[in-house]
């Protein structure tokens, strides 16, 4: 049977399992003290920023302000600004916006202005009076030097002015000198026409009157008469020349003529065999360097043919035949010359 289990009768653990124990207890402390110090510094940091979100918006709430105290004064360059007693924080950051907007020589005073004596008063605005009586002598000198450049220029003008209306005088003047000019040369030009017209018809009138003169006409027919005998004259060699060429040249035709026909008869072939059976016209006959090979020609028409004999026939051209009697007269003179033999 078994024994029942208890806690008064379980073993003693060894030194090794408390041991154990010992440590994962420790580690369990750790990691739960571990999670409270995270809470803990997320706390913290949620709260940190927290803080600075707020501090921002308090800053930012106070440049807005600011800019808008800067921009609703509208300071300029050399302005005095008046802040309460005590408020040296309020001016320094003033005096920051001044600077951020690029403003130059502007003075903060702390406390009631009128409170202080002539002699601050005068140390105060000493340096703006003075920076406001050299920006007054600069701006007189601009202006005295800008009269006197004024006045250069009106005198200027006022030279141009005159120059323009002597010009204007001048062009009118001209102008009326150049039409006068215009009407006389149109004046000029249409008596030149007219005196040109009369002298070319007097110079007509001058040539007629002179041809008309005897003597002149005399000299004039005696010249004439000379230059046409002069011309017969020349007629007449040229005629002689001409006769004298033409026969010439029939003399040399007749050379060439006679030359041209020895030429040729030289030169001429002579035929082996002439038939003239009678109808059918002469016929020349000659021999070819190919045995059997023949050359009819026809002296009437001019018509030449080339034959051949084989065996006992005569082969001709199927377009132009050769008569049967010149045919029978070719293989005679084939049969007497080869013997019959192709």
């Amino acid at each position: 049977m078994n024994a029942r289990l208890s806690l008064n009768n379980r073993p003693e653990p060894s030194l090794a399992e408390q041991a154990s124990r010992l440590e994962s207890f420790e580690i369990a402390l750790r990691e739960e003290r571990i999670k409270e110090l995270e809470e803990q510094l997320a706390f913290m940091s949620n709260e940190q920023k927290l803080s600075l979100e707020r501090g921002a918006e308090s800053l930012k709430r106070v440049q807005t302000l600011r800019d808008a105290v800067i921009n609703k004064l509208q300071l300029q360059d050399g302005d005095v600004l008046q802040t309460p007693d005590g408020s040296y924080e309020l001016m320094s950051q003033l005096a920051q916006s001044v600077r951020d907007m690029g403003l130059k020589n502007v003075m903060f005073i702390c406390g009631d202005i009128q409170q202080l004596d002539e002699a601050e008063l005068r140390t105060i605005a000493e340096p703006f009076l003075a920076k406001l009586r050299g920006t007054t002598a600069e701006l007189h000198q601009k202006v005295c030097s800008l009269q006197l450049e004024c006045q250069q220029l009106k005198d200027t003008r006022d030279e141009f002015e005159k120059a323009g209306n002597q010009l204007a005088d001048d062009k009118e003047r001209l102008q009326g000198e150049i039409e006068r000019l215009i009407i006389q040369d149109n004046a000029n030009a249409r008596v030149l026409t007219k005196t040109q017209e009369k002298l070319k018809a007097a110079e007509a009138e001058v040539k007629r009157l002179r041809e008309m003169e005897p003597d002149r006409l005399k000299a004039q027919v005696k010249r004439l008469q000379k230059k046409r005998t002069e011309a017969v004259a020349g007629a007449q060699k040229m005629r002689t020349r001409n006769h004298q060429l033409a026969k010439k040249n029939r003399q040399l035709d007749i050379a060439l003529d006679k030359a041209i026909a020895q030429a040729n008869a030289v030169q001429e072939l002579k035929p082996d065999r002439i038939f003239e059976p009678g109808r059918v016209g002469r016929w020349e006959l000659f021999t070819c360097p190919k045995d059997g090979w023949y050359q009819l020609l026809d002296t009437e028409n001019e018509v030449s043919q080339t034959v051949r004999v084989e065996g006992s026939e005569l082969i001709t051209p199927k377009i132009r035949p050769v008569p049967k009697a010149i045919a029978g007269e070719v293989l005679a003179f084939h049969q007497a010359f080869f013997g019959g033999a192709v």
